[in-house]
């Protein structure tokens, strides 16, 4: 599981138990140094080698006990394995997550072995009479068994990680390295477990099974026999290596010689075959010589078989149009000469540092003096050796002249120079017979379109073509899809073009491809299988062998780009040429033919300045592609053939019937030239320094008028300037003012019809829109607008798109739009645009909707060739094709599948405009760029900068023109204000990358937050004040209301005084009163004060008294409640039988006279038992209570003074519910004394 950062970080606790192991190792092998000196042996070398020994042996072993440990750990147990669970659970995790061991600190890392270790190491520093070798053995296998977790985290580090020390003991053997513990890490995951060394990893692996990639396993019997060929053992396992005889065979061992003879032995000529040999045997060994010590390069690696290879092939080609009877020895040496020219020196490099074709010139002439004379002027390159005739002549005689014939697409001109006719006809003769072709050549010189002419002029009777456009994801399994989808099953297990036609492939940026970890690219794989075996396994049933048949490869590849270069033996099937950026003078011809034929319906003035622009644009091209050369910041700064085209093709806008004066090409051309080569540069400096350039120019080769030629703005539109016939013409604008009244107008159009887009359109934002719409409104036309977030690229593209009438189609991005999604928009996309309605429409793409880097790779097809692989299904295109036969009819386009699938696509590319709107920062933009080439060299780039402070002041004034600033002043003030504030903040931050190397970056997004904030913190302090003003109003209008107040209370005051005098007069004279009544009253207090002190001291007795009551209370209240429990049993038909008695039984007497004391308050005389008898029969029952309570006493006989207490309490109680206090009771019915003041 992948934890938190802190976890990774060492504690004082790992530390202490990390420092304790090895202190403990330490003593272990410090006690055998020490025994060696006790033991008296301290000058015995051999006592102190076996300890050396013992320690190394520890070291080698500790090697093994590691790879026994992990793999145990690996394979067996989990998380819940008792004990050793959680190391079980952290080894076979770290298959799931190993970047993580790189992360942990030392402690961290290494400690939680460290306790296990120490229950070893510290016993056995306790245990006496240990032998010094056993101690450093253990010493030493100890500490390197906690260390081999650090070694192993190590292993997955690059080197850079590291410190040196340990990059050499890595590189030394002594410490398991990242190639050796990588294996590992790779499927099936099994082997190579041991992590101090791996000295014993061959050892351990040796299980005779072979696993494959796909984790298919073959197990080797006995019987069975492995042999490898590879280039290398870079990238063999030493298990590998220790198990297979190695056989180095050296490039020279076989050597070219014997594919020579083979080659030649095949020959029918009996002449060529008792020629040839000689030949090969007197110029080639020399040729490879003179080449290696002249040190000519290479555009990509060429083996010397290839070259020979190449050679034989070419001679196939020109021996086989010469008359048999016409073959001698000088013939055949002519064209064996000739053909070493392209075989040796076709891929020589020619660039700004090195010039290998001037070399290769003068090398082959040496070997060639002779054999054949060529012209000493020039390369051996230029001249043609016709084999028919044997006559030599120079490639430029073979050019045809260019002659247009009706409207020609601009990016379907080609105008032939003498490399293109060249490399035409020698493709023409390998192709032919059936050989492969290879150009390579950087971006822009031409290889794409020298194929694609070349596949036109192939007889659609014949031939089939197919493009495939490779690039980073392309994989074998993409790559076979699109190699199948063209051809058909014949019989069997055959499979190829329609019979009797052959079908030619064309592979573009065939190194392009992802390379793996071991180096191969998987198409490139797929791809030489074919070429070695002529077949390919079916995806399905693997046991399906394809036969392929009638196929053919031409491929281009830039070696600058992808992998550079692409495996060998691969290669070596292919006649490798490259493709130079072309010479001045070709390229004058080029396009000097292209815009001579344009202007030939113009007037001589403008026809005049025509002759001037070509060579004013080669000099503006050469300037820029020496002064600005790319670099890892700067990687579009790649200026060539493409850049030249596009200035021409805008030149190539304009018509006879609008431009009529040669100052207004001029002026054209210097406007192409800065869209084309100026608006990709990333600073204002270089900006500068591109316009410098190009006015330098300018001034040289243009004779008008300079300050009419460089007045500004200089800004052509096809929109902002009406014409006669109101036709869209490419036409200058003719203001600032003019060009923002038609972009308002514009934009306002826009929002009546669209969701509103709140521009500011000053002059760099309209200057910007000009821009876009030039790429977008040329056919092919596609745009990369590269800027900061918040630039306004994709606002000011719609706005763009609307003016040219394009609809703006853009992708709602989900959380699960993926690449089955895109693939359905673009279905979507491509039948607008090529079928119905096939209108002009803008996919507009922003980096942030790339949620997966696969959707680039539809977007690099899309950019490139217009060719999707797998988009349409044959049935789908068979509608499609359906759908738009009438039209190609109609154009005189061949109802064939491949005629009609160029038709559809050039539909679509002439339709479909991508505007791609990318971020530069980060290192994001680069990847992209160097993974899709297309991306910069089929797009024309439009670099969105910083917005200038007068555009600030302008977005300012039009955000807060709605805020009420006060004057126009303090308005203005308060913008330019706001723009000085954010560029403070760019040139801070410029500042703090300079100090701390971090960036912050300052964008337009920031600066619409700022006024956004500004405007949101005015109005709320606008809002606070005006709420302490409303306030303050209040507190004033109510001090206002007050002060009337209290002059009217002071009038009523005044009247009030009168009265108030007169009641303070009386006030007194009561007083006086008071004073004398408060004497008399403190007197009688004074002696109430000497009454209060009796009370008090009788109450104190009181209290006395009635404490002891209480204490009597507790001891007769269970006596009373045992009384109240013997009377429930009285009721009245007791006391029915009680008055029956003639005479009461003993004690009853007295029971009843209390209580005719009690109820009648008799006297003396009114005791007896008959008044008693009247009684009970009149008394309530209640009084059965009281007869019960009193019989009770008498019969237990209490003490006197409990008797009296009891007594006490019974009458209270019968007090109480007869309504009469006890003191009543007492005193009788008629008696006179009062009730005392307390109880």
């Amino acid at each position: 599981m992948i934890q938190d950062p802190a976890a990774f970080v060492s504690t004082d606790f790992q530390r202490a138990v990390t420092t304790g192991l090895f202190a403990s190792c330490a003593a272990l092998v410090a006690r055998g140094g020490v025994g060696i000196e006790m033991a008296g042996d301290g000058g015995d070398p051999a006592a102190w080698a076996s300890l050396v020994g013992s320690g190394l042996l520890a070291y080698w072993l500790s090697d093994l006990g590691t790879g026994v440990f992990h793999w145990s750990v690996d394979n067996y147990g989990s998380k819940a394995t008792p004990v050793m669970g959680g190391i079980i659970d952290a080894f076979q995790g770290h298959h799931k997550y190993p970047w993580t061991i790189t992360k942990r600190q030392f402690a961290n890392n290494i400690h939680t072995t460290c306790p296990a270790t120490m229950c070893v190491t510290v016993p056995l520093l306790l245990t006496p009479g240990l032998a010094p070798d056993t101690c450093a053995f253990m010493g030493v296998f100890c500490s390197m068994i906690v260390l081999s977790q650090q070694f192993h985290a190590w292993s997955h580090m690059k080197k850079s990680q590291l410190p040196e020390i340990v990059v050499k003991l890595q590189d030394l053997g002594v410490l398991i390295s990242r190639k050796g513990h990588g294996a590992h890490h790779r499927p099936p995951f099994e082997g190579n477990y041991c992590i101090v060394s791996g000295w014993w990893n061959p050892i351990m692996d040796d299980n005779k099974v072979l696993t494959l990639v796909s984790n298919e396993r073959i197990p080797l019997t006995p019987a069975m026999r492995m042999v490898f060929e590879i280039e290398s053992l870079r990238n063999a396992t030493p298990a590998t290596v220790s198990r297979a005889g190695i056989l180095f065979i050296n490039e020279t061992d076989i050597g070219w010689a014997p594919f020579a003879t083979s080659w030649t032995e095949r020959r029918d000529s009996d002449t060529e075959k008792s020629c040839l040999p000689g030949f090969f045997d007197k110029y080639i060994p020399q040729l490879i010589a003179m080449l290696k010590e002249k040190g000519v390069e290479y555009l990509t690696p060429v083996m010397t078989i290839s070259k020979v290879s190449a050679l034989c092939h070419l001679l196939e080609g020109y021996l086989s149009a010469v008359p048999e009877s016409e073959k001698d020895g000088h013939r055949i040496e002519r064209l064996f000469l000739y053909a070493c020219i392209w075989a040796f020196g076709g891929c020589a490099a020619a660039d700004k540092t090195t010039d290998s074709r001037q070399l290769f010139n003068e090398v082959w002439r040496d070997v060639a003096k002779g054999g054949l004379k060529l012209p000493e002027a020039g390369l051996c390159f230029e001249y043609a050796v016709d084999p028919v005739s044997g006559d030599v002549c120079e490639w430029s005689e073979l050019v045809p002249r260019y002659e247009p014939v009706g409207v020609v697409k601009f990016s379907n001109i080609v105008v032939a120079t003498a490399d293109l006719v060249a490399l035409k006809t020698l493709t023409t003769n390998l192709q032919t017979n059936g050989h492969g072709v290879l150009f390579v050549g950087s971006a822009g010189t031409g290889k794409t379109v020298l194929v694609r002419d070349f596949l036109r002029s192939l007889p659609i009777e014949k031939y089939d073509t197919a493009t495939i456009n490779m690039n980073f994801y392309t994989d074998a399994v993409t790559t076979q899809g699109q190699l199948e989808a063209p051809i058909e099953k014949r019989s069997g297990k055959s499979y190829g073009p329609p019979a009797g036609k052959v079908l030619v492939y064309f592979i573009d940026d065939l190194n392009m491809p992802f390379v793996e970890e071991y180096g191969t690219q998987t198409p490139i794989e797929l791809l030489r299988m074919h070429a070695d075996y002529g077949s390919w396994y079916d995806r399905a049933d693997l046991s399906l062998r394809k036969q392929i048949v009638d196929c053919q490869f031409i491929c281009a590849q830039n070696h600058k780009a992808g992998s550079f270069s692409v495996l060998g033996r691969y290669q070596r099937h292919f006649a490798a040429f490259g493709c130079q950026s072309s010479s001045d003078a070709d390229l004058a011809m080029i396009f000097g033919s292209i815009l001579d034929s344009h202007l030939e319906s113009f007037s001589n003035s403008v026809q005049k300045v025509g002759k001037s622009i070509v060579d004013g644009t080669l000099a503006i091209h050469r300037e820029m592609a020496s002064r600005f050369l790319p670099s890892a910041v700067k990687f579009h700064y790649n200026f060539n053939m493409r850049d030249l085209a596009a200035v021409f093709q805008g030149l190539c806008s304009i018509h006879h019937s609008h431009v009529r004066d040669g100052l207004k090409v001029a002026r054209l051309w210097m406007h192409e030239c800065e869209r084309v080569y100026a608006d990709r540069l990333i600073s204002n400096t270089e900006i500068q320094r591109c316009m410098e350039i190009i006015v330098d120019v300018a001034k040289r080769v243009i004779d008008d008028d300079q300050e009419a030629l460089f007045k500004q703005p200089n800004a052509w539109t096809t929109f902002a300037t009406q014409t006669m016939d109101d036709s869209r013409a490419y036409l200058p604008i003719k203001s600032m003012a003019s060009l923002k009244k038609v972009l308002h107008d514009q934009l306002a159009e826009y929002n009546e019809a669209n969701a509103i887009m709140n521009l500011v359109l000053f002059d760099m934002a309209m200057l910007h829109v000009v821009r876009i719409a030039r790429i977008i409104g040329f056919p092919q036309g596609n745009a990369l607008l590269v800027g900061v977030g918040g630039s306004g690229k994709q606002s000011l593209a719609r706005l763009a798109s609307f003016i040219c009438g394009n609809t703006v189609t853009q992708v709602a991005v989900t959380s699960t739009f993926g690449v089955n999604e895109l693939k359905e928009e673009l279905k979507e996309l491509y039948r607008k645009a090529g079928v119905k309605p096939a209108e002009p429409i803008t996919f507009l793409l922003t980096d942030s909707q790339i949620v997966d880097e696969k959707f680039l790779v539809f977007i690099n097809d899309v950019l490139a060739s217009g060719i999707i692989p797998d988009l349409f299904s044959r049935d789908e295109y068979d509608a499609i094709f359906g759908a738009l036969r009438n039209a190609a009819k109609a154009e005189g386009v061949a109802d064939t599948s491949d005629s009609m699938m160029e038709y559809f696509i050039g539909r679509v590319r002439h339709n479909l405009h991508v505007v791609l709107c990318f971020s530069p920062i980060g290192e994001l933009f680069r990847v992209r760029a160097r993974k899709f080439p297309a991306l910069i060299n089929c797009t024309a780039i439009d670099w969105f900068h910083p917005w200038p402070k007068d555009a600030l002041v302008s977005v300012a004034q039009h955000f807060l023109h709605e805020v009420n600033l006060g004057p126009s002043d303090v308005a203005d003030n308060i913008c330019f204000h706001v723009a000085e504030v954010h560029a403070s903040v760019g040139s801070q931050s410029e500042q703090y990358f300079v100090v701390e190397k971090r960036y912050n970056y300052v964008t337009p997004t920031s600066f619409l937050e700022l006024i956004s904030f500004y405007k949101s913190l005015l109005a709320e302090r606008r809002r606070e004040m005006s709420n302490q003003i409303e306030r303050l109003a209040t507190g004033l209008q109510t001090l206002k209301n007050t002060n009337k107040d209290v002059t009217a209370l002071k009038e009523d005051l005044k009247i009030k005084m009168v009265d108030v005098n007169k009641k303070k007069a009386e006030c007194d004279v009561f007083l006086e009163k008071m004073g004398e009544q408060r004497a008399i009253a403190e007197g009688e207090q004074d002696a109430a004060k000497v009454v209060q002190g009796r009370a008090d001291a009788a109450a104190q007795d009181a209290r006395k008294i009635e404490e002891s009551a209480a204490s009597d209370l507790a001891v007769a209240q269970p006596a009373l409640d045992a009384a109240k429990d013997a009377v429930n049993c009285l009721d009245k038909a007791s006391v029915t039988e009680l008055k029956s008695f003639a005479k009461p039984p003993s004690g009853v007497d007295k029971v009843t006279d209390a209580l005719l004391i009690l109820v009648k308050g008799a006297g003396k005389k009114g005791l007896g038992w008959d008044p008693a008898k009247k009684m009970m029969a009149k008394v309530r029952y209640r009084c059965f209570d009281v007869l019960g309570c009193l019989h009770f006493i008498h019969t237990t006989r209490l003490q006197e003074r409990r008797s009296w207490v009891v007594y006490f309490l019974i009458l209270s109680e019968f007090g109480r519910d007869s309504g009469r206090s006890l003191d009543a009771v007492r005193m009788g019915p008629k008696s006179t004394k009062k009730p005392p003041t307390s109880s």
